[in-house]
């Protein structure tokens, strides 16, 4: 990530270092949230990218970088509009600085990802959920822009574990994965709080108060941007206010997705994958009585019918 410097980067302003510290915090905050990290033995996920940490370079791109982003770019779809721009010399001098989060290779974004079916998505989703339900218990964690391009996927040429597992309130998960695994990523606009007994609480947020474009999208061309005017209307335009209600309209927003538009290329006329379309419909229905993803959690996933679609089929 460009930092410091005077040239726009698709059409935005550089941030500063003081505005990428939050994001560097929360990264490694949620990173030791991880099952293999024995320091969380009552709330634990891996449903957020692991960070090995970070650096700050100078200088521009090297040619390995510029190859390495052009292979990703050959193989990617996303339209000119969506894209970063290349990271020529021309854009990036001798004096740029940059922030290298160096991060698990976590897989493919939703939005491009193939699911075989809608009992995939139903377990993605459910990885999405317990995770953020254990971070608001640890962090009061909000994501706060967990669109479907924040979602990775990996089904990493089907090595993955059979089972997903998380722990809730000291109380161990297990599920099947449906060969796929889900991994939270990008925590810019994110805010977590942490406690300590020197300083109490101290929390960490990005401030969109001032900010006017993001909350100007088209909402009929996509619901992500009604999102952020909700949470706007729920915080009061407040961002250091907590409220995990914020994570609700993103599983909500989610739920959409995985209803509507994600890839499915099975059969899509099986009543498995009906039966978990329809669950995933009548879950949107009540989606707004829930407070949090914790709420959700346990309401939901943690019922003995969770997984059940004979009621659907």
């Amino acid at each position: 990530m460009p930092i410091e410097g005077k040239k726009k980067i698709n059409n935005s302003d550089q941030k500063r270092c003081h505005e990428v510290v939050s994001e560097i915090v929360i990264s490694s905050q949620l990173s030791k949230l991880s099952q293999d990290n024995h320091n969380s033995p009552v709330n634990s996920t891996d449903s957020f990218i692991k960070s090995y940490g970070c650096q700050c370079i100078k200088g521009k791109f090297p040619k390995m970088l510029l190859k390495a982003w052009d292979t990703f770019d050959k193989t990617n779809n996303k339209n000119d509009e969506e894209k970063n721009k290349r990271p020529t010399k021309r854009l990036f001098g001798p004096r740029q600085l940059h922030i290298m989060y160096i991060y698990e290779c976590g897989g493919r974004d939703m939005e491009f990802y193939n699911f075989h079916d809608a009992e995939q998505g139903f377990c993605i989703l459910h990885q999405i959920v317990s995770g953020l339900a254990v971070a608001e218990k640890s962090l009061n964690f909000e994501h706060r822009d967990l669109h479907w391009g924040n979602v990775l996927v990996n089904d990493n040429n089907g090595v993955v574990p059979e089972m997903f597992t998380y722990t809730f309130g000291g109380v161990a998960h297990k599920y099947k994965s449906f060969g796929t695994i889900a991994r939270i990523i990008d925590f810019t606009l994110s805010r977590f709080s942490h406690y300590s007994s020197d300083t109490g609480e101290t929390a960490m947020f990005h401030d969109l108060a001032d900010v006017s474009d993001i909350f100007e999208g088209d909402a009929e061309k996509d619901y992500q941007f009604e999102i952020y005017r909700k949470m706007r209307k729920q915080l009061g335009n407040c961002w250091e206010k907590s409220d995990l209600k914020t994570n609700i309209f993103w599983i909500d927003y989610l739920l959409d997705k995985l209803i509507k538009k994600v890839i499915y290329v099975g059969d899509k006329e099986s009543p498995k994958h009906l039966g978990f379309i329809r669950k995933m419909e009548k879950l949107r229905l009540t989606i707004d009585n829930y407070s949090s993803a914790s709420h959700l959690l346990q309401d939901f996933f943690h019922t003995d019918g969770a997984y059940d679609i004979s009621s659907h089929v």
